[in-house]
């Protein structure tokens, strides 16, 4: 994204940005964000980029994982069920090591 940012208006984009794959390879369905930790930062939400896509925030401390999913075709619920799941399961994989 910087790079296509840089190009100035009426510049011809370099190839990688013409190229067939390019719009494959930035489509993102899985977009992330987090805050810092802090006393001002309880809970934070971060969108979905496209339509099908899922928007994950999300904040850790020392002893907990928090985040909050979105998504425009009503499958955050599913989809969180799953990453508190998978989460379990790699918390009891690390608690055994």
């Amino acid at each position: 994204m910087g790079l296509r940012r840089m190009l100035a208006p009426g510049e011809d984009a370099p190839e990688i940005f013409v190229d067939k794959a390019y719009p494959t390879l930035t489509r993102s369905v899985l977009s992330t964000s987090t805050l810092p930790q802090g006393p001002n930062a309880t809970i934070s939400c971060f969108g979905p980029v496209v339509e099908e896509g899922f928007g994950l925030s999300y904040q850790w401390t020392e002893d907990t994982i928090g985040c909050v999913v979105t998504n425009f075709g009503g499958m955050a619920g599913e989809f969180a069920a799953r990453l508190e799941s998978s989460l379990g399961r790699l918390y009891d994989i690390l608690a055994s090591s």
